[in-house]
């Protein structure tokens, strides 16, 4: 159980005004909350670097360019192909023409990447809340949600869907913790700062 005493406001802590909130402790939290943010960015370069070795300038100039011409004449701003297959993500006009492998591992790449960003935002922001009291569930359970993504990533890339149930098992209890400690340390905050 923490102990919350009315201290007067000092350097430890944040601003001041937030007297339960302990700079030592909670700077931990902020760095699981930049790992996961570093690691989202991290996970975006694996579609990208699938895109770079599918949409190559031979596959698109084949396939597209007499059609992007008739579409887009030259010197306006669409005018050049996109040599790496944009504006398709993976389901677009673009991506019908790839082999159904490379179809595959892209899509599967993109899923794994947008499964992520599905989720951060109200992680980071449970994890960040649930920090404020209680800085090393916040920890743990942010870290196990960085190995979870992880372990999602592989499954998935090597395994299809069905290799992602580990890891995606792994996250949602890790953000089921984060979501309840993200309501259980402002209740504990107005319950003690109204004493």
């Amino acid at each position: 159980m923490i102990s919350m005493t009315h201290s007067t406001p000092s350097s430890s802590s944040i601003f001041g005004v937030m007297r339960h909130v302990e700079i030592e402790d909670y700077k931990w939290v902020a760095l699981v909350a930049s790992l996961m943010m570093f690691h989202i960015f991290v996970t975006g370069f694996i579609p990208g670097s699938i895109r770079g070795k599918i949409f190559t300038q031979k596959f698109m100039e084949d396939n597209f360019l007499k059609e992007h011409e008739e579409n887009f004449p030259k010197g306006t701003m669409q005018g050049k192909l996109n040599k790496e297959g944009y504006p398709d993500m993976g389901s677009g006009h673009y991506s019908e023409k790839l082999q159904y492998k490379d179809w595959y591992r892209f899509n599967a790449a993109q899923r794994v990447h947008y499964h992520y960003l599905e989720s951060v935002t109200c992680v980071v922001c449970w994890l960040l809340i649930a920090g404020l009291l209680h800085p090393w569930v916040a920890v743990a359970f942010g870290a196990a949600y960085i190995i979870g993504r992880i372990l999602f990533t592989i499954g998935y890339m090597t395994k299809g869907p069905r290799g992602r149930w580990i890891g995606f098992l792994t996250c949602q209890i890790s953000a089921t913790v984060l979501f309840v400690f993200s309501f259980v340390s402002p209740i504990q905050m107005a319950v003690t700062w109204n004493d």
